[in-house]
């Protein structure tokens, strides 16, 4: 048998947006053939939309306008009109078919810090594999605007807060190079969470009862790092 990787690319001129309020999906489908005698060997079939979204100062951008959704949990109604939902628990299907936004936890890190864990460098490249291979399975889902990589982790390590912090923007980092359509975000994780790490000031975003903030640990010269579960206050990067 053999394996391999063929990348296919085509401009799509003036595509219908996925959105709220008109969830735009399209299907594909590639087929492989014997090329001598016309067999088909295999079908795939995905759906997917055309949408943007990213971050720009304090603000989540989506199809080139500013939003200010507002963060739900997993269960809710469908409000097509007025802000836009931003649900914990996105990667179901109906999402897409139903235009709400949501973000996704790829990641295995919550709740199990450790000094051993945050100084393994073994630890961190696996969680940056798993990172990686799960955020592929749902990758052309275009519900999911931002992709989730801790839940409560950091904010109950009490070793080197800033420690902790550069590892999770080398993960962020690594999820984001592998998917450049998408930011992250890491659940309670006070300030040391991972927007875009643009500048030494926060970005505030709630769901689920919890909040997220933003810090350039690589830049800034002091940093408070508060969730709403803990309070580390390191004095310096």
């Amino acid at each position: 048998m053999i394996r391999g990787e063929l990348l296919l690319e085509q401009a799509w001129e003036n595509p219908q947006l996925w959105q709220p309020g008109n969830p735009h999906l399209y299907a594909m489908r590639v087929t492989i053939t014997d090329a001598a005698s016309g067999q088909v060997l295999d079908v795939r079939r995905d759906r997917f939309g055309f949408r943007e979204s990213w971050i720009d100062g304090p603000n989540i951008m989506f199809n080139g306008y500013p939003i200010k959704p507002v963060g739900h949990g997993p269960i809710m109604r469908f409000r097509p009109q007025g802000n836009f939902l931003f649900v914990r628990g996105g990667g179901r299907d109906w999402l897409d078919e139903v235009g709400i936004l949501g973000y996704k936890c790829i990641s295995g890190l919550r709740n199990t810090p450790s000094q051993h864990n945050i100084e393994s460098d073994t630890f961190w490249k696996a969680a940056e594999q798993n990172n990686i291979a799960a955020l592929r399975i749902q990758q052309n889902s275009p519900h999911i605007l931002a992709w989730d990589i801790s839940n409560e982790w950091l904010c109950f390590f009490w070793g080197d807060a800033l420690q902790g912090a550069r590892r999770f923007k080398a993960l962020s980092d690594a999820v984001r190079a592998s998917d450049p359509t998408r930011w992250t975000l890491a659940n309670a994780e006070g300030a040391s969470s991972v927007l875009p790490f643009e500048a030494c000031r926060g970005a505030c975003k709630r769901s689920w009862a919890r909040t997220a903030f933003v810090v350039d640990v690589a830049k800034c010269s002091s940093a408070t790092l508060i969730s709403s579960t803990c309070h580390i206050r390191p004095t310096s990067c």
